[in-house]
Protein backbone atom coordinates (compact mmCIF):
# COMPACT_ATOMS: atom_id res chain seq x y z
CA UNK A 1 0.00 0.00 0.00
CA UNK A 2 0.95 3.83 0.24
CA UNK A 3 3.88 4.92 2.72
CA UNK A 4 1.28 7.55 4.09
CA UNK A 5 -2.20 5.55 3.82
CA UNK A 6 -2.66 2.71 1.98
CA UNK A 7 -7.11 2.61 1.48
CA UNK A 8 -7.54 -1.28 0.85
CA UNK A 9 -11.29 -1.71 1.72
CA UNK A 10 -14.25 0.83 3.23
CA UNK A 11 -14.15 4.38 2.96
CA UNK A 12 -11.52 7.61 3.85
CA UNK A 13 -11.67 11.13 4.16
CA UNK A 14 -9.16 13.10 3.75
CA UNK A 15 -9.31 17.30 4.38
CA UNK A 16 -7.00 19.98 5.75
CA UNK A 17 -4.01 17.28 5.80
CA UNK A 18 -0.52 17.27 4.91
CA UNK A 19 0.79 13.96 3.75
CA UNK A 20 4.99 14.48 3.16
CA UNK A 21 7.63 12.72 4.13
CA UNK A 22 6.69 8.94 4.01
CA UNK A 23 8.29 6.42 2.06
CA UNK A 24 6.42 2.81 0.74
CA UNK A 25 9.06 0.22 0.67
CA UNK A 26 9.65 -3.41 0.32
CA UNK A 27 8.71 -6.25 -1.78
CA UNK A 28 5.38 -4.39 -2.78
CA UNK A 29 7.73 -1.71 -4.57
CA UNK A 30 9.26 -4.10 -6.89
CA UNK A 31 5.71 -5.89 -7.42
CA UNK A 32 3.48 -3.56 -7.85
CA UNK A 33 3.21 -0.20 -8.90
CA UNK A 34 2.02 2.28 -5.91
CA UNK A 35 2.63 5.52 -4.19
CA UNK A 36 4.67 6.84 -1.41
CA UNK A 37 1.40 9.31 -0.19
CA UNK A 38 -1.86 7.30 -0.78
CA UNK A 39 -2.74 4.36 -2.40
CA UNK A 40 -6.07 3.68 -3.05
CA UNK A 41 -6.43 -0.33 -4.30
CA UNK A 42 -3.56 -2.14 -4.88
CA UNK A 43 -4.97 -5.39 -6.77
CA UNK A 44 -7.98 -6.68 -8.15
CA UNK A 45 -9.45 -7.58 -4.75
CA UNK A 46 -9.32 -4.17 -3.20
CA UNK A 47 -12.36 -1.70 -2.48
CA UNK A 48 -11.43 1.87 -0.61
CA UNK A 49 -12.77 4.91 -1.27
CA UNK A 50 -10.80 7.87 -0.33
CA UNK A 51 -12.09 11.72 -0.21
CA UNK A 52 -10.08 14.31 -0.02
CA UNK A 53 -10.03 18.16 -0.31
CA UNK A 54 -7.57 20.95 1.19
CA UNK A 55 -5.14 18.34 1.71
CA UNK A 56 -1.09 18.37 0.45
CA UNK A 57 0.52 15.14 -0.36
CA UNK A 58 3.68 15.69 -2.08
CA UNK A 59 7.46 14.61 -1.44
CA UNK A 60 6.78 11.09 -0.98
CA UNK A 61 9.25 8.44 -1.56
CA UNK A 62 9.48 5.02 -3.52
CA UNK A 63 12.32 2.53 -1.83
CA UNK A 64 15.24 4.41 -1.62
CA UNK A 65 14.64 6.81 -4.57
CA UNK A 66 15.00 10.52 -3.31
CA UNK A 67 11.68 12.35 -2.39
CA UNK A 68 9.20 13.45 -5.16
CA UNK A 69 10.63 10.33 -7.21
CA UNK A 70 7.37 8.95 -7.43
CA UNK A 71 3.63 9.22 -7.26
CA UNK A 72 2.65 10.71 -4.30
CA UNK A 73 -1.16 9.27 -5.19
CA UNK A 74 -2.67 6.16 -7.07
CA UNK A 75 -5.52 4.84 -7.64
CA UNK A 76 -9.41 6.40 -8.12
CA UNK A 77 -10.04 9.59 -5.91
CA UNK A 78 -13.10 11.66 -4.69
CA UNK A 79 -11.93 15.09 -4.64
CA UNK A 80 -13.98 17.90 -2.89
CA UNK A 81 -11.76 20.55 -4.42
CA UNK A 82 -8.37 22.24 -3.47
CA UNK A 83 -5.75 19.92 -2.85
CA UNK A 84 -2.08 20.10 -4.04
CA UNK A 85 -0.55 16.67 -5.06
CA UNK A 86 3.29 16.45 -6.10
CA UNK A 87 3.12 13.99 -8.78
CA UNK A 88 -0.45 12.96 -9.52
CA UNK A 89 0.59 10.43 -12.23
CA UNK A 90 -1.47 6.59 -11.77
CA UNK A 91 -4.58 8.87 -10.50
CA UNK A 92 -7.81 9.62 -11.44
CA UNK A 93 -10.66 12.08 -9.54
CA UNK A 94 -8.51 15.26 -8.56
CA UNK A 95 -9.48 17.55 -11.07
CA UNK A 96 -11.72 19.43 -8.89
CA UNK A 97 -12.15 23.34 -8.47
CA UNK A 98 -8.85 24.33 -7.06
CA UNK A 99 -6.63 21.12 -7.49
CA UNK A 100 -3.45 21.91 -8.03
CA UNK A 101 -1.06 18.49 -9.57
CA UNK A 102 1.94 17.72 -10.53
CA UNK A 103 3.28 14.76 -12.87
CA UNK A 104 6.60 12.78 -12.95
CA UNK A 105 7.89 14.90 -15.87
CA UNK A 106 6.89 18.22 -13.93
CA UNK A 107 6.39 17.84 -9.82
CA UNK A 108 4.99 20.25 -8.15
CA UNK A 109 6.72 21.16 -5.10
CA UNK A 110 4.79 22.56 -2.33
CA UNK A 111 7.66 24.42 -0.75
CA UNK A 112 7.53 23.06 2.39
CA UNK A 113 10.05 23.50 5.69
CA UNK A 114 12.26 20.64 6.09
CA UNK A 115 10.71 18.23 8.33
CA UNK A 116 8.82 18.39 11.10
CA UNK A 117 9.28 20.82 14.05
CA UNK A 118 7.50 22.64 16.68
CA UNK A 119 5.32 25.46 15.07
CA UNK A 120 3.18 25.49 18.23
CA UNK A 121 0.56 23.02 19.32
CA UNK A 122 0.41 19.82 20.70
CA UNK A 123 1.99 18.10 17.63
CA UNK A 124 4.93 18.54 15.01
CA UNK A 125 4.39 19.92 11.54
CA UNK A 126 5.70 20.95 8.39
CA UNK A 127 4.91 24.83 7.55
CA UNK A 128 4.76 26.40 4.09
CA UNK A 129 7.77 28.16 3.00
CA UNK A 130 6.71 31.46 1.61
CA UNK A 131 5.77 31.32 -1.58
CA UNK A 132 4.30 28.12 -1.15
CA UNK A 133 1.38 27.56 -3.84
CA UNK A 134 0.04 25.91 -0.66
CA UNK A 135 -0.59 29.77 1.31
CA UNK A 136 -4.15 31.13 0.50
CA UNK A 137 -5.13 28.77 -2.05
CA UNK A 138 -7.32 26.90 0.11
CA UNK A 139 -11.18 26.40 -0.17
CA UNK A 140 -12.74 30.57 -0.43
CA UNK A 141 -15.56 29.44 1.48
CA UNK A 142 -14.19 28.44 4.47
CA UNK A 143 -14.88 31.78 5.80
CA UNK A 144 -14.54 31.36 9.74
CA UNK A 145 -12.43 29.36 12.50
CA UNK A 146 -14.21 26.33 13.12
CA UNK A 147 -13.83 25.25 17.02
CA UNK A 148 -10.38 23.10 16.46
CA UNK A 149 -8.76 25.84 14.12
CA UNK A 150 -5.57 24.26 12.25
CA UNK A 151 -3.19 21.25 13.63
CA UNK A 152 -2.14 23.42 16.17
CA UNK A 153 -4.87 24.81 17.03
CA UNK A 154 -4.11 28.27 15.68
CA UNK A 155 -6.56 30.47 13.65
CA UNK A 156 -7.84 28.26 10.71
CA UNK A 157 -8.16 31.62 7.83
CA UNK A 158 -5.47 34.12 8.17
CA UNK A 159 -5.21 37.06 5.24
CA UNK A 160 -8.80 36.32 3.80
CA UNK A 161 -8.31 32.81 2.52
CA UNK A 162 -7.48 29.37 3.96
CA UNK A 163 -4.39 27.91 3.25
CA UNK A 164 -4.11 23.95 2.10
CA UNK A 165 -2.61 21.48 4.34
CA UNK A 166 -2.83 20.88 8.27
CA UNK A 167 -1.47 24.39 9.46
CA UNK A 168 -2.31 28.21 8.16
CA UNK A 169 0.63 30.30 7.79
CA UNK A 170 0.78 33.52 9.17
CA UNK A 171 -2.15 32.48 11.96
CA UNK A 172 -2.06 33.88 15.52
CA UNK A 173 -1.30 31.21 17.93
CA UNK A 174 1.51 30.35 20.58
CA UNK A 175 3.80 28.12 21.94
CA UNK A 176 4.46 27.19 25.42
CA UNK A 177 8.68 26.94 25.72
CA UNK A 178 10.82 24.83 28.43
CA UNK A 179 11.09 26.86 31.57
CA UNK A 180 14.43 27.87 32.47
CA UNK A 181 16.62 29.57 35.61
CA UNK A 182 15.14 26.84 37.97
CA UNK A 183 16.08 27.91 41.55
CA UNK A 184 14.74 28.03 45.12
CA UNK A 185 11.08 28.75 44.92
CA UNK A 186 11.64 30.47 41.33
CA UNK A 187 11.36 29.64 38.04
CA UNK A 188 11.18 31.36 34.69
CA UNK A 189 8.51 30.59 32.34
CA UNK A 190 8.74 31.25 28.54
CA UNK A 191 6.97 30.71 25.25
CA UNK A 192 6.38 32.37 22.03
CA UNK A 193 3.66 34.20 20.57
CA UNK A 194 2.20 34.83 16.80
CA UNK A 195 0.64 37.95 16.24
CA UNK A 196 -1.86 38.83 12.74
CA UNK A 197 -1.97 42.40 13.37
CA UNK A 198 -4.46 42.51 16.09
CA UNK A 199 -3.85 43.88 19.71
CA UNK A 200 -3.05 41.12 21.69
CA UNK A 201 -2.96 40.28 25.00
CA UNK A 202 -0.70 37.57 26.67
CA UNK A 203 -0.31 35.37 30.15
CA UNK A 204 0.56 32.32 31.83
CA UNK A 205 -1.17 30.10 33.62
CA UNK A 206 0.31 27.51 36.29
CA UNK A 207 -0.46 24.86 39.11
CA UNK A 208 -0.07 21.58 39.78
CA UNK A 209 -3.08 20.25 37.98
CA UNK A 210 -1.95 18.34 35.02
CA UNK A 211 -4.58 19.70 33.03
CA UNK A 212 -4.27 22.67 34.34
CA UNK A 213 -8.44 23.01 34.78
CA UNK A 214 -7.45 24.15 38.26
CA UNK A 215 -4.15 26.69 38.46
CA UNK A 216 -3.06 30.65 38.70
CA UNK A 217 -2.78 33.40 35.88
CA UNK A 218 -0.21 35.84 35.87
CA UNK A 219 -0.53 39.08 35.10
CA UNK A 220 -1.53 39.75 31.79
CA UNK A 221 1.09 41.74 29.38
CA UNK A 222 0.07 43.73 26.06
CA UNK A 223 2.27 42.42 23.25
CA UNK A 224 0.68 45.21 20.35
CA UNK A 225 -0.20 44.72 16.93
CA UNK A 226 2.38 43.54 15.06
CA UNK A 227 3.13 40.00 13.15
CA UNK A 228 5.23 37.22 13.50
CA UNK A 229 6.62 35.79 16.93
CA UNK A 230 7.16 37.38 19.83
CA UNK A 231 9.42 35.92 22.86
CA UNK A 232 7.52 35.91 26.02
CA UNK A 233 8.95 35.22 29.40
CA UNK A 234 7.71 35.67 32.82
CA UNK A 235 9.13 34.96 35.84
CA UNK A 236 7.54 33.40 39.28
CA UNK A 237 8.78 33.03 42.53
CA UNK A 238 6.89 31.53 45.99
CA UNK A 239 7.20 27.86 44.55
CA UNK A 240 7.46 24.66 46.80
CA UNK A 241 10.36 22.41 46.17
CA UNK A 242 9.99 18.47 45.33
CA UNK A 243 6.87 19.46 43.65
CA UNK A 244 5.85 18.98 39.66
CA UNK A 245 4.43 22.53 38.53
CA UNK A 246 2.51 22.84 34.44
CA UNK A 247 2.43 25.82 32.34
CA UNK A 248 1.36 27.31 29.49
CA UNK A 249 1.51 30.60 27.53
CA UNK A 250 -2.26 32.04 26.74
CA UNK A 251 -2.84 34.64 24.21
CA UNK A 252 -6.27 36.61 23.74
CA UNK A 253 -7.08 39.13 20.96
CA UNK A 254 -10.31 39.29 19.69
CA UNK A 255 -10.46 36.58 17.83
CA UNK A 256 -10.62 34.38 21.05
CA UNK A 257 -8.22 32.52 23.20
CA UNK A 258 -5.46 30.59 22.35
CA UNK A 259 -3.64 27.93 24.31
CA UNK A 260 0.01 26.39 24.12
CA UNK A 261 0.51 22.97 25.07
CA UNK A 262 0.95 22.03 28.81
CA UNK A 263 5.11 21.33 29.56
CA UNK A 264 5.87 20.93 33.61
CA UNK A 265 9.21 21.15 35.58
CA UNK A 266 9.93 19.94 39.15
CA UNK A 267 12.28 22.08 41.82
CA UNK A 268 14.93 20.31 43.37
CA UNK A 269 15.03 19.98 47.13
CA UNK A 270 15.80 23.60 49.07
Amino acid sequence: GGGGVAAELGFVTVSNTTISGNTASGSLVSSRTIAGGIQVGDHPASFGVVTMTNTIVALNTLGTAPPGSGPDVRGPFTSLGYNLIGIADGSTGLTATGDQTGTTAAPLDPWLATGLADNGGSTLTRMPLAGSPAIDTGDPGVTSTPPTGDQRGFVRVFNGRVDIGAVEVGSVGVVTNAATSLGAGTATLNGLAYLNSLPADVLFRIGTDPTLVVGTDSTAQSIGTGTGSVPVSETVSSLDPDTTYYFQLVLTNAEGRFEGRILSFVLGSR
